[in-house]
């Protein structure tokens, strides 16, 4: 039987299962080679890894969300390396001191001494310095992804778009309204908190709706879906709709900081793109290439003129059809977009009242 998860649990196992695993091949090597854990060091490295790991694994997916998000890069990764070993020393010395009562018989206040100048052995301080690059390469990779995108490391080692690779994408561009009026208003340095806070905001609904943050492009948002996963459960109109809705509960706390609440418009279209890596020894990166990169921006631009939150092109509904009654789906005509010589049949899409609600 086929689980039912969803993206977002997807993703967070896959990260969960890194760090553990990470950090049982090193609890298993650490207690194979060292001399003070000499009974079971397969049952030890297992247990000690799996818990330091959970213990590190809370800390990545739960606290740095809400707490690391507030720092740079380097902080992040000096925070976590001091977080995993204040852990670290807590468990290994835990498991000492049960050694050295269970072991050798030590009552329990003379192992906790005892226990103590073990922990500051030669031994066990390069048990440290190799917990030390683990931590860093972890913590490191982590970041990095982060950094980079969501795939872009993964797709960088396997070289996919070395050379150009033709494939079909969704693609939304998704714009703050009045964002040179709130600019005006705020400030460009409250205007960047502002934005900041928009844009953290979309991250669970992207993996959640099985998308992707292509780029940044000042107050705007480039999503990108592969087929299937834009298809899948109306994924690139449900993106939307969450959003919405995940705005609609922020308002009084983005009113409460700023005085104004984000509203935004999206242009959705549907094509094929040649997709490759681009650059040199500076800067390299995975860009899309085509006509629907185009398209999907001209027709957000014109979300403005025809004043609608979401328009998306007859290619799109082609492909996800019309059967969930959760969208009213309105024609508004053929247009002929900026640059564009043949007109295009363009949508908009508005939710349905029960589905604010919930």
């Amino acid at each position: 039987m086929k689980l039912n998860i969803s993206p977002l649990k997807r993703y967070q196992i896959r990260e969960v299962v890194f760090i553990i695993s990470a950090f049982i091949c090193y609890s298993m090597y650490l207690f194979l080679t060292a001399s003070e854990f000499e009974d079971f060091p397969f049952i030890r490295a297992l247990i000690g890894g799996s818990v330091l790991g959970i213990i590190s694994a809370f800390f990545e997916m739960k606290l740095s969300k809400k707490f690391l998000r507030k720092f740079n890069f380097t902080s992040n990764i000096l925070i976590a390396i001091l977080y995993y070993y204040v852990t670290f020393i807590a468990l290994v010395y835990s498991l000492i001191v049960s050694t050295e009562v269970y072991k050798n018989g030590l009552d329990f206040n003379t192992a906790l001494y005892h226990s103590f100048d073990i922990l500051f052995s030669s031994q066990i301080q390069f048990m440290f310095l190799d917990l030390f690059f683990l931590i860093f390469i972890v913590s490191l990779i982590r970041q990095t992804r982060i950094m980079a995108g969501q795939n872009v490391i993964s797709n960088y080692v396997k070289g996919r778009y070395h050379n150009p690779r033709s494939e079909e994408r969704f693609f939304m561009f998704l714009d703050l309204k009045s964002s040179t009026e709130i600019a005006e208003k705020l400030g460009h340095q409250k205007y960047s908190r502002f934005l900041k806070k928009f844009f953290l905001e979309i991250d669970e609904i992207t993996l959640e709706t099985s998308g992707i943050i292509y780029q940044y492009v000042g107050d705007e948002v480039v999503m990108i879906w592969h087929k299937k996963d834009g298809i899948e459960n109306n994924n690139v109109i449900r993106f939307f709709s969450l959003l919405d809705s995940r705005f609609n509960l922020l308002r009084d706390d983005f009113i409460s900081e700023f005085g104004i609440f984000p509203e935004f418009k999206a242009g959705l279209h549907f094509g094929e793109v040649s997709i490759t890596e681009v650059g040199g020894i500076l800067k390299t990166d995975i860009a899309y290439h085509g006509d629907p990169i185009n398209t999907t921006s001209r027709i957000c631009v014109k979300c403005k003129e025809l004043n609608k939150h979401l328009l998306v092109s007859k290619e799109v509904l082609d492909l996800l059809g019309n059967g969930d009654d959760s969208f009213k789906i309105y024609n508004e005509g053929r247009h002929l977009l900026k640059g564009k010589k043949k007109c295009v049949e363009l949508f908009s899409i508005e939710q349905r009242p029960q589905l604010l609600e919930t």
